[in-house]
């Protein structure tokens, strides 16, 4: 599965007056930004988040739990 994407990290993404996307050429909202999405022509900034300039660090995947995991194991 590939990491999820967020408006606030693409380079099309611009802040003035308002968050604005350059590439579908519209004025988005900080909940929209903060948001993840499938955008087709999403691409990762270099520059980091648009609003603190932080880099994007996916969160690992959870583990899977395995059968063992899922019982209880009762010794008598």
């Amino acid at each position: 599965m590939a990491d999820k994407q967020y408006c606030r990290y693409c380079y099309g993404c611009i802040e003035g007056d308002c968050f604005y996307c350059t590439l579908h050429d519209k004025v988005l909202s900080e909940a929209y930004i903060k948001s993840p999405n499938r955008c087709k022509d999403y691409a990762l900034s270099s520059l980091g988040d648009i609003i603190t300039g932080a880099r994007y660090k996916p969160r690992r995947p959870k583990p899977k739990p395995t059968e063992d995991a899922e019982q209880m194991r009762m010794e008598v």
